[in-house]
């Protein structure tokens, strides 16, 4: 993220912090972190995508699963994607990579014209 905190309108920079990368001491690159107070409210955790128990969370406001369908049958994408919108709150995003999974379309869904990430918002239930 911290080549790309530029992109990141000014209002929200004071939700990060610079930290410094131990393995790039030599070009004193910074990397970005959230901070603390919307760290506590996000969940980072591993799911075995062919799960079809439902997450022991509340609905998610953001899936992020971008280099990792492009490893599955097209089917077995379908039925990951739907499980994601099975968890995800309406309102909320699946974001994939630009070029990941195109065929897909979903009801709940609608696609966010982006032309750097496939986005996707569920419009209901």
């Amino acid at each position: 993220m911290g080549r790309q905190i530029n992109e990141i309108p000014a209002r929200h920079h004071s939700q990060l912090h610079a930290i410094q990368n131990n393995a790039d001491v030599a070009n004193c690159q910074k990397i970005w972190q959230v901070n603390q107070a919307i760290r506590q409210h996000t969940h980072f955790f591993w799911h075995n995508l062919f799960a079809k128990t439902p997450l022991e969370l509340p609905k998610q406001q953001v899936i992020i699963c971008q280099n990792v369908l492009i490893y599955f049958r097209k089917f077995d994408q379908r039925d990951i994607l739907a499980y994601f919108v099975q968890n995800l709150d309406i309102g909320g995003y699946v974001l994939l990579a630009p070029n990941e999974a195109m065929f897909w379309q979903h009801p709940s869904m609608r696609r966010v014209d982006n032309g750097q990430i496939n986005a996707w918002q569920k419009i209901s239930q």
